[in-house]
C-alpha cells in the first residue's frame, strides 16, 4: 500500500529533495493524472510568489506533470475553505515551509479542510511548517519555557524564530502525534522533548532536514540522510528512541 502522508524535515540536499518530492509525486499520481494543490502561506504575495516557481520546478524535476500542479495562495485574511478544495478536487496536496503559525491559521481556520482531506483519503505532502501543523496537537513556535516560576531556554535561539512562550495549538489532525523539524540542525529535538515532559502533547517525532517520514496507519517509514527522534512519555520518564532510514516506527 502506497503511504498517504508525508512529512520533511527541510533541508536543501539537491539528491534527498528530489527523492523526497518524487515519492509525494508518486503516490499523488501526479506523473500521471494527478491532480494536486501545491498550497503557500505568507504575509503577502510578493513573498510566495518569489518561491513558487521554485516548488513548481523541484516537483517537476521529481517527475510532476506542469498540468497538474494547481497552486493555492494562503494569506492572513484569506485563509484555506474547503470549497477551495472541492473546486480543485486534488488528488494530493503539498503544504509548503515557511512561518509556521500563518500556515496553521491558514490551513486550520476552516474545520472542513481537515475533514474534506480525510474523507477524501486525500494525499498530504508537508514540508517544514507543512510537516507540523499535520498533527493533532501542533508545536507552532517558541524558544522558552515556563517553569517553577521561571522563564526557561529550550532550544537554540538564532534570530529569525519566535522566542516566545512554547506554544502549542491546534493542527489538522492527519496524524496522532506532534511533529518538530529540522530537529538537529535547529535544535528542535529539545523542544519537543519539553512539550512531552510537560503534557502539552502526548509524544512526537522531531524530522531531520533531508529527512521524510511517510505514515501508512500505525507505521512510519523514515526516508533519508538524517533521524528521525520519536518521543514518548512513560510514568514520570520521557524516552527517545532514534531511527534513521529503512526503521519503521509503530505508532
Amino acid at each position: 500500500m502506497i503511504p498517504s502522508i508525508f512529512l520533511h524535515g527541510g533541508g536543501d540536499d539537491p539528491a534527498a529533495k528530489q527523492s523526497a518530492y518524487a515519492s509525494i509525486v508518486h503516490a499523488m499520481h501526479a506523473h500521471e493524472d494527478g491532480r494536486f494543490a501545491l498550497i503557500l502561506a505568507g504575509k503577502t504575495m510578493p513573498s510566495m510568489e518569489k518561491w513558487c516557481p521554485l516548488y513548481i520546478a523541484a516537483f517537476v524535476q521529481a517527475g510532476a506533470l506542469p498540468s497538474n500542479i494547481v497552486t493555492c495562495f494562503i494569506l492572513p485574511d484569506k485563509p484555506l475553505t474547503r470549497g477551495q478544495l472541492e473546486a480543485i478536487a486534488p488528488r494530493g496536496v503539498f503544504v509548503c515551509g515557511g512561518d509556521t503559525p500563518l500556515y496553521q491559521q491558514g490551513m486550520c481556520a476552516d474545520p472542513g479542510v481537515s475533514a474534506y482531506l480525510l474523507e477524501n483519503n486525500v494525499v498530504y505532502g508537508g514540508l517544514s511548517a507543512g510537516a507540523m501543523i499535520a498533527s493533532t496537537r501542533a508545536i507552532i513556535s517558541g524558544s522558552v519555557i515556563a517553569r517553577d516560576g521561571m522563564i526557561r531556554q529550550i532550544r537554540v535561539l538564532d534570530g529569525d524564530e519566535d522566542a516566545g512562550l512554547l506554544t502549542v495549538r491546534g493542527g489538522l489532525g492527519l496524524v496522532p502525534f506532534t511533529v518538530d523539524v529540522h530537529a538537529t540542525q535547529a535544535g528542535m529535538l529539545p523542544r519537543l522533548i519539553h512539550a512531552v515532559e510537560s503534557g502539552m502533547v502526548e509524544r512526537g517525532c522531531a524530522i531531520d532536514e533531508n529527512t521524510l517520514i511517510a505514515v501508512e496507519g500505525s507505521q512510519i517509514r523514515v526516508i533519508g540522510l538524517g533521524h528521525v527522534y520519536h518521543v514518548t512519555r512513560e510514568a514520570n520518564a520521557v524516552r527517545v528512541t532514534i531511527h534513521h532510514a529503512g526503521d519503521v516506527i509503530e505508532v
